[in-house]
C-alpha cells in the first residue's frame, strides 16, 4: 500500500500511517463495546467477586527522598567534565546523520543517567506530537 502513496517516509509525513492505526484502534474498541471482541477482564471473565476497588501503589515521600540521594551521590562520584562531554559527542551525534546508540552507551559510561541522556535527544528532536491534521 506505502509504494502507490509514495513510500513509508511519505506516509508518516503525510499522517496516512497513524490515521489508520486510529481507524483499527477505533475499530477494534466498537467491537469491545459491542461484545465481538473478547477481551479477558475487560468484557469477560472480570473478577467482580469482592466489589472493593483495587489498592493502588503509592511511593512513601522516604523512598523518593533515597532515590533523589543515590542520584545526588551517583553524580557527586562522576567526573562531570567526560559526562558533559560525552553528552555533548551525544547531542551533536544526534544532529548529524550518525548512528547515536554508541554515543549513548559512552554517555553511560562516562556517567550521565537515563534522564540526562532522555534531556540531550529532546534537547535535539524533541518531544513527539501526535499528527492532528485529518
Amino acid at each position: 500500500r506505502s509504494a502507490k502513496r509514495g513510500g513509508t517516509i511519505s506516509c508518516i509525513e503525510t499522517g496516512y500511517i497513524q490515521n489508520e492505526i486510529s481507524n483499527s484502534a477505533y475499530s477494534d474498541q466498537r467491537a469491545v463495546d459491542e461484545g465481538r471482541l473478547k477481551v479477558v477482564g475487560v468484557n469477560c471473565y472480570k473478577d467482580e467477586s469482592n466489589g472493593k476497588p483495587m489498592d493502588l501503589l503509592r511511593i512513601s515521600a522516604d523512598l523518593e527522598r533515597d532515590a533523589v540521594e543515590r542520584i545526588r551521590s551517583y553524580r557527586s562520584r562522576r567526573t562531570q567534565a567526560s559526562t558533559d562531554a560525552a553528552l555533548k559527542a551525544l547531542q551533536e551525534g544526534a544532529r548529524g546523520n550518525q548512528n547515536i546508540m554508541a554515543l549513548v552507551i559512552e554517555s553511560v559510561q562516562a556517567g550521565a543517567t537515563l534522564g540526562e541522556v532522555s534531556d540531550s535527544l529532546r534537547g535535539v528532536f524533541g518531544l513527539y506530537r501526535e499528527y492532528s491534521g485529518f
